[in-house]
């Protein structure tokens, strides 16, 4: 019995009015690592607009914004607190630029609780 059918079955036992879950295939009820999307020259593709860290319920993403000479807005820093983040999805929900996505894979475990703190370079899908 897979994951789908168990949670149909308890959900046709117990009810629910919040959750459908027919016909979603179950790679799509996970989320897992963070990554920024980039251009084709490499150049991160987030215009510092902050609505994932505003939306983000958990507070775990941190941005950090410069300036060029032409008051254009740039990322100096982007990092994900993975013990914070609750993989809700809404930072990549709001992102306008599709910048910030979660991937089905995971960072697996890690001995400190510093590890969870991924940065920029981290996050950047190669």
């Amino acid at each position: 019995m897979d994951v789908l059918q168990i949670l149909s079955s308890h959900l046709a036992m117990y009810g629910s009015h919040s959750i459908h879950v027919h016909g979603i295939s179950y790679n799509a009820l996970l989320r897992g690592d963070h990554v920024l999307t980039t251009y084709s020259d490499g150049t991160i593709r987030c215009i510092v607009c902050r609505l994932c860290s505003t939306i983000c319920p958990a507070s775990a993403i941190s941005i950090t914004t410069g300036l060029t000479h032409s008051s254009i807005r740039y990322c100096i820093e982007y990092s994900v607190c993975h013990s914070r983040c609750i993989y809700c999805g809404w930072c990549d929900v709001v992102c306008p630029v599709w910048c910030i996505t979660e991937t089905t894979s995971t960072n697996g475990v890690v001995v400190t609780r510093y590890a969870l703190l991924l940065t920029v370079d981290q996050l950047v899908l190669s």
